[in-house]
């Protein structure tokens, strides 16, 4: 029979992900730190197939995090005894922050996902849901829908629609910054937000692909966001109880006031094999994006909640800025790429953007002043981030099937350029400098048993 039951992916995998920030204990005289995950997790795929034309795909997967402790700038050594995987134990009490800054944290997820993807004629529909759970975060369910349609024996037409939501970073929810002494007083740099929210996006998509000529292929995405719950630099009262010892009325933390929405065109034109005896072929991709934000009033500070709220109910969009946020209104990349004796390949990947606004940016005031110091204000930082333009070289040599030798130089012009900021913080340096020219060399295996 035509019907099929596949199990996809390893039932089991111990890993640990990318680093993520949260604060611990620091040296004396100030408290901050950084830190990652140790993450067990359990996921299992099934895929089952009644027909030529039908597809169901369906899972679960079940994660449990804890962090891992501070291990540089530190007093004294890191007792390896004390700490133990997922444990939620703190050391004892800094004199002058008490525990301010121990931020142990254990939590879970589970989930369940379910898709069809069901092909008729020339029309295909994706269509399905995931379920989550999480120990922080609670319930959410997020649907996905797809339809693509063939227009031709070389073109199809695409639309979608998506949900979705991203849990706070670890360092927002518990960004723990404080200097200073009981007797000198404390100054709260950035206090915990452990009642952070997830973000939540609406996108849709539409999109059109077409081959011409068996030697030139393009594709034009549109698509909308929508993202609710953004997180945000914000202005709190202090807790003199958890964080005492200080003249502060305000502290800073992370709050989920703010949305945005970030409209985008992306072009991309694919030429392969111009030259077939090298293999030489061209790629061209433009992404054309703009958006807006909208700020919590709280970022301003400088008011009273009464002020806060009249003019926000007189001026709903008093704190709108017309960008998104280190996202450039253009990039452009191009690549060309060849072979010699079919063996020997290279590539020049060229990259140019337009400026773009730093994260930094948290009020329509900061928005306007972003680049011009009205008041010559001698320790004036511009957060108008300037464009670039880059050149990456890559090659490598395939001596048998199995073993290649790759060579890379990056920033080939050995350009000064900033990037996007270094974390997914709200609080990043406005610029965040990159690598000048840069030389790699190493090797890849690839054999299948």
């Amino acid at each position: 029979t035509n019907h099929g039951l596949r199990v996809a992916r390893p039932p089991i995998q111990l890993r640990r992900p990318r680093a993520l920030h949260v604060v611990d204990h620091a040296p004396p005289a100030s408290r901050q730190a950084s830190s990652d995950l140790r993450d067990q997790l359990l996921e299992q795929i099934v895929i089952y197939e009644p027909n030529d034309s039908w597809e169901i795909l369906g899972g679960f997967s079940y994660q449990y995090s804890g962090t891992f402790p501070k291990t540089n700038d530190l007093k004294l050594p890191l007792n390896q005894d004390f700490y133990k995987p997922f444990s939620t134990k703190r050391p004892a009490p800094d004199p002058n922050f008490g525990f301010f800054g121990y931020n142990p944290l254990r939590f879970q997820n589970t989930s369940g996902f379910l898709q069809t993807t069901f092909k008729y004629e020339r029309t295909s529909v994706v269509a399905g849901a995931r379920y989550d759970e999480h120990s922080l975060y609670g319930k959410s369910i997020n649907p996905r829908i797809a339809v693509i349609q063939k227009l031709g024996k070389n073109s199809s037409l695409r639309a979608s629609y998506t949900e979705g939501f991203r849990g706070p970073p670890i360092y927002d929810l518990y960004n723990s910054i404080a200097t200073g002494t009981i007797e000198d007083g404390v100054f709260y740099l950035a206090v915990p937000s452990p009642d952070l929210k997830p973000e939540k996006l609406r996108s849709y998509e539409l999109g059109f692909r077409s081959s011409f000529w068996k030697r030139l292929s393009l594709e034009i995405i549109g698509f909308h966001n929508y993202t609710t719950n953004r997180f945000s630099n914000i202005a709190v009262r202090r807790d003199p109880v958890l964080y005492p010892n200080s003249t502060q009325d305000k502290v800073s933390s992370t709050g989920n006031i703010g949305n945005s929405t970030l409209n985008g065109l992306d072009i991309i034109v694919e030429i392969p094999n111009i030259y077939k005896p090298y293999e030489l072929s061209l790629t061209i991709s433009n992404s054309f994006a703009k958006g807006t934000e909208l700020f919590p009033s709280q970022a301003e500070g400088d008011q009273t909640d009464l002020e806060v709220a009249i003019l926000d109910a007189i001026y709903e969009n008093r704190n709108q800025i017309d960008t998104y946020r280190t996202v450039p209104n253009r990039m452009t990349k191009v690549r060309v790429s060849w072979k010699l004796w079919r063996k020997w390949f290279f590539a020049f990947d060229y990259t140019n953007s337009d400026p773009w606004y730093s994260r930094s940016i948290r009020t329509q005031q900061q928005y306007k002043e972003a680049e011009f110091n009205a008041t010559y204000n001698p320790y004036f930082i511009k957060r108008r981030v300037d464009g670039f333009n880059i050149v990456d070289f890559n090659t490598y040599f395939q001596f048998t099937s199995y073993f290649r030798l790759i060579g890379k130089v990056t920033n080939l012009t050995n350009s000064i350029y900033s990037g996007k900021g270094a974390y997914e913080s709200s609080d990043n340096m406005e610029i965040n400098p990159q690598f000048r020219r840069s030389f790699y060399l190493g090797m890849e295996v690839n054999y299948k048993f």
